[in-house]
């Protein structure tokens, strides 16, 4: 703040920003000025400002291109001919409903909140503080979660790292994945490694470096060699930027080895790199060390299928314009199918974190390569910001949600009817994924399964009536 007149003059008053990094672009929306008394403290004025990184999260142009992206990566080309013997059939109906969504999407839940008995142990104390009030809804937590058909697949963020997998997640975790296989959920590992000692067992501290090495590494095999063939996928390594405290005692070699045990333990399982918040951070430097991180793994020989990226954001500090620069950045150095773990968005108006919900959805929807979306833990009495949940603490869905399903269920979702033409011929743009098609010329019918998986290669098919 600086001392000003108090006489302000049309065309002759100005306000003057001084960027501290860079050149750059700055907008200002709903600009006001107040006047208040000298010596008042500008840390106590109320301010309406929500300074935004790279983008605007006001700005229609950009979502209108999201959406046009979206057209182009994530709806496929049907190419029909429909005759009957050698004649075209012209007016026949076709309908497509969609079967399957054209992006996975799954829930970061708690495995402790999924099986409640384990609340009793000590380590969980704060969880079981927190959710006493409403311990009678555990059952309709586990049906939001575990048992809902609109998650295709569950992370689970706690028992499964090192430390709570030896304390009390391995009393639970066959169980637990029994119980999602019966679900038909997928379920992605996490995470074998995070580098952190808060997250490997106590007695880990005292260890020389050998013996944290072979314990480290008995670990991961151990545990991908149990839950081979019941764990889709590992995030094997997570949180490497942010963390660094083991594999800077025991070495940097830590980290392609563990890749290395867990390929070997669990063959068929996807093995994935997990980092924490890379993409929302308001600085470039952690991307930038991430790319430089999988660069070289890759010199170390290290095949990754594919790298999860954290966003989970407490601030609003990113807006998706900036994101989708990270995103060609990953893209153009690095390659690998990517997939968006623990979204979630902290505000207090429910309206604002819907909004902002809906155009991180939009942005990572429109990329090609993102193959999967997970959102941050659902309820609002499990989660330390309750800002930052989908449903409240009586399970009931916040908009945020709303726009999720809305989205998932219905914008992103083709149930078409159509006719051909006079030659018999029709084209539909559908969603990928898995439809039933139906024909009819109003005598005979065709139906059968279809299956758009590339938004590049249009799939044609011929259909004879007659034949059906």
């Amino acid at each position: 703040a600086v001392p000003v007149h108090e006489d302000y003059f049309a065309e002759k008053t100005a306000f003057s920003f001084h960027l501290a990094e860079r050149k750059g672009l700055l907008e200002l929306r709903n600009l006001s000025a107040k006047l208040y008394p000298p010596g008042v403290d500008p840390e106590s004025l109320e301010t309406n400002v929500s300074p935004v990184f790279g983008g605007d999260f006001y700005d229609k142009d950009w979502r209108a291109l999201a959406l046009g992206k979206i057209d182009k990566n994530r709806k496929g080309r049907l190419q029909l001919t429909v005759q009957s013997g050698e004649q075209p059939v012209a007016d026949a109906v076709i309908t497509l409903r969609q079967k399957t969504i054209p992006l996975p999407i799954g829930v970061e839940t708690s495995a402790a909140l999924l099986n409640p008995d384990i609340l009793a142990r000590r380590e969980l104390a704060d969880l079981r503080r927190r959710i006493a009030p409403f311990k009678d809804l555990l059952p309709e937590y586990k049906k939001l979660t575990l048992q809902n058909p609109f998650f295709s697949f569950l992370s689970f963020y706690d028992g499964f790292h090192w430390r709570d997998h030896e304390t009390w997640g391995k009393q639970i975790d066959v169980k637990l994945l029994d119980e999602a296989r019966s679900a038909s959920k997928d379920v992605r590992g996490h995470a074998l490694f995070a580098p952190a000692f808060m997250f490997a067992p106590p007695k880990c501290r005292s260890l020389n470096r050998d013996k944290l090495w072979d314990a480290l590494m008995q670990h991961v095999e151990n545990l991908s060699k149990r839950h081979a063939g019941k764990i889709k996928s590992w995030e094997v390594l997570h949180a490497a930027i942010e963390y660094n405290e083991i594999y800077n005692f025991v070495g940097i070699d830590s980290i392609p080895e563990v890749f290395r045990v867990a390929r070997k333990s669990a063959p068929e399982t996807s093995l994935l790199i997990s980092d924490l918040n890379s993409l929302g951070e308001i600085s470039d430097i952690p991307m930038t060390d991430l790319i430089e991180l999988l660069e070289w793994l890759k010199t170390e020989g290290i095949k990754l299928d594919g790298l999860v990226l954290g966003v989970n954001l407490r601030r609003l500090d990113v807006a998706p314009q900036s994101m989708e620069k990270r995103l060609d950045r990953l893209a153009a150095k690095v390659g690998l199918p990517i997939h968006i773990r623990n979204l979630a968005v902290n505000d207090e108006d429910p309206e604002v974190q819907a909004d902002m919900i809906r155009d991180y959805m939009l942005l990572f929807f429109s990329r090609r390569e993102v193959a999967s979306i997970s959102l941050g833990e659902l309820w609002e009495a499990a989660v330390l910001n309750r800002n930052m949940a989908f449903y409240d603490k009586n399970l009931q869905p916040k908009k945020a949600m709303q726009i999720v399903q809305r989205l998932v269920t219905e914008d992103w979702i083709s149930n078409l009817e159509v006719k051909t033409d006079e030659t018999g011929q029709a084209e539909i743009t559908p969603f990928l994924g898995k439809h039933d098609l139906e024909v009819t010329d109003g005598k005979n019918t065709w139906k059968q399964e279809v299956i758009l998986e590339n938004s590049d290669l249009a799939v044609r098919m011929l259909i004879d009536l007659s034949k059906k």
